[in-house]
């Protein structure tokens, strides 16, 4: 049973927010988002404060970037900072919510800060804030991102959605693994509002022309392997390598996989 919305609560956290003159972004993180996480039930030996995110840009690993805020299901989140695969497999299992802070005033209108943390972290949401306006989403890995609230932080105490960000919530999707399809304003609504967890290859609804063509792209890694477990590996593999955004040394079947959209013109004279 989800706890039930709060008004009263993040009104607290608003009219004690109101009565400084906030002028920096450490100020927001400490007089706003700190409280407010607390409120939505996030304890704080669950918050992990300038965590470590480790990326890629193509096959060339980034320089470490620290996320303002990455909320946790697990408190020994402090032993797996380094850039090990270990440490990042376990932040990705235990991630839960990212939240961003900024200077009054510096609302960005991309989130993509916000939105690296959240694709190498495997968070299910993230917010970013500067103290001023407020924007939350849901993370949906096989569409756009569902914005979840967007809105001035004087009338969260009138936005119900910002429950969505609760911790039960968040942590009973994170549970689920399930992609996330509509919600009102209380909870997030899964997909056929169930997840099926396949094991057996009886399971597996997939016609076998389909099987056939991802075991030849696989080649030798589809030996010895169930059909569920291919398909599986299949998946995974196609979405580490899309979320590296790879441009070369891609294997042939994901040549005609849309990874981008560029606009462009054509110029047509009297010789084409």
């Amino acid at each position: 049973m989800y706890k039930a919305y709060d008004k009263a609560a993040i009104q607290s956290v608003i009219d004690e927010y109101r009565l400084s003159d906030i002028q920096s972004e450490s100020e927001v993180r400490s007089k706003f988002i700190v409280r407010l996480s607390e409120v939505l039930g996030y304890s704080s030996q669950f918050r992990g404060e300038e965590f470590p995110v480790y990326g890629y840009g193509g096959r060339e690993p980034l320089r470490a970037k620290d996320a303002d805020f990455i909320f946790f299901n697990d408190k020994s989140f402090g032993s797996y900072r380094e850039n090990t695969q270990k440490n990042k497999a376990w932040v990705r299992e235990h991630s839960l919510l990212v939240i961003e802070a900024k200077k009054p005033g510096e609302m960005p209108e991309d989130l993509g800060q916000a939105q690296f943390y959240t694709m190498w972290t495997k968070a299910v949401a993230y917010i970013e804030t500067d103290g001023e306006d407020f924007k939350g989403y849901f993370v949906n890995p096989i569409s756009s991102d569902l914005e979840v609230i967007t809105a001035k932080v004087d009338e969260l105490p009138n936005k119900p959605e910002i429950w969505n960000f609760s911790y039960e919530n968040v942590l009973s999707l994170k549970q689920k693994g399930c992609s996330i399809k509509s919600l009102d304003s209380r909870i997030i609504v899964m997909e056929d509002n169930a997840c099926q967890v396949i094991t057996e290859d009886s399971e597996l609804d997939i016609p076998e022309e389909t099987l056939s063509y991802i075991r030849n792209c696989m080649g030798k890694n589809a030996e010895a392997l169930t059909n569920v477990q291919m398909v599986s590996r299949f998946l995974n593999t196609t979405d580490s390598l899309l979320q590296n955004d790879m441009r070369y040394d891609i294997p042939p079947y994901m040549i005609d996989i849309p990874r981008h959209i560029y606009k462009a013109k054509l110029y047509v004279d009297n010789m084409i």
